[in-house]
Formats: structure tokens, C-alpha cells, sequence
């Protein structure tokens, strides 16, 4: 049932990013907002199933985006994975705003990063690592990073949403059993 509820989160998420996608076309701006349960998951460390968020979050995304096949997902399993190692071994409380905002920005940052890099060795690259020059590339950067920790929130509610609704939806089958 868990796996059913974050399909059907992942979906709703990939036509609200098809919608921002159509809305910021013509701007710098690039919102990615499917990353965002995928590093939610990895930082709050009780289970792998940020595997499963970012495999087929990636995997709707290559399926919807012109990059070549298999960008995506192993940017968000290779992203994923090294946060959640990091919340791991250099996290050990629950979580705050504070550290939580700095865990969001630096997956974005690095999850960019793989993005662009599994681009340009993948087969059939639709582009390179540098098609701009760093100065319009740094301000692009910075504008989608802004732009996706502003998203954040309201994806993070979404989110505890579909998070208290999966433990509602295992306590109501503990019972039935």
C-alpha cells in the first residue's frame, strides 16, 4: 500500500511539474519538484524506501524529459543514496528546519550536478556539460536552486500528508488481520 500511495504522490508531482515546467519555459528556471520526496525520504533514514522514490521518480522523469535514457534515475538512486549516508553518519537527532533546509539545498546541488555530468557520458546526450557560458550557468543554477527550496515546502506537506496517510492505512490492516 505504501508503494501505491507514493506512486500515486510521484504522479500527482510529475503533472504539477509538467504544468511549472510549460509556466517557466522561457525563463533560466528549472524546478525539479520529484526530487524532492526522494531526498525527503533519504534524510529521515527509517527505511530504503527512497530507493524506490528515486528509481521510479527517475524513471518518470527520463520517460517525460529529452536527456538521454537513464539520466535521471541514476542521479536521484546516486544522490539519494550518498544523502542518505550523510544524514547517517553525520546526523544523529531528528531533524530541524535548519539542518533539514541545509540537507534539501546541497541534494539539489548535488543532484544538479550528477544530473548534468550522467547527461553528457550517457549515450545519445542531447547536450553537453557546458552549452552556457558559466556566468549564465551560475545565475541558472542559483535561480533553479532558490526556486526549488521555495517549492520545497509545499511538497514537504504533501508529503507528511501521504506519510501519516500510509501509517493510517497499516494501523486500519494490523487490525483487519
Amino acid at each position: 500500500m505504501k508503494y501505491l500511495i507514493y506512486t500515486i504522490l510521484i504522479i500527482v508531482l510529475l503533472s504539477i511539474n509538467m504544468e511549472a515546467a510549460r509556466l517557466f519555459f522561457y525563463t533560466p528556471v528549472r524546478v525539479n519538484l520529484l526530487v524532492l520526496p526522494v531526498i525527503f525520504s533519504a534524510v529521515e533514514k527509517r527505511d530504503r524506501s527512497f530507493l524506490f522514490l528515486a528509481f521510479v521518480s527517475g524513471l518518470f522523469l527520463d520517460f517525460y524529459g529529452s536527456a538521454p535514457f537513464g539520466t535521471f534515475l541514476f542521479s536521484f538512486i546516486l544522490g539519494a543514496s550518498l544523502l542518505n549516508w550523510a544524514a547517517q553518519a553525520f546526523w544523529v537527532h531528528a531533524l530541524s528546519f535548519k539542518p533539514f533546509a541545509l540537507f534539501t539545498a546541497s541534494a539539489l546541488v548535488l543532484i544538479g550536478i550528477l544530473t548534468r555530468i550522467f547527461s553528457a557520458i550517457l549515450p545519445e546526450g542531447g547536450f553537453t556539460l557546458f552549452t552556457l557560458s558559466f556566468s549564465q550557468e551560475f545565475w541558472r543554477f542559483i535561480l533553479s536552486l532558490i526556486f526549488g527550496l521555495l517549492a520545497a515546502l509545499p511538497v514537504y506537506f504533501l508529503w507528511r500528508f501521504a506519510e501519516r496517510l500510509i501509517v493510517k492505512l497499516e494501523a486500519k490492516r494490523l487490525v483487519l488481520k
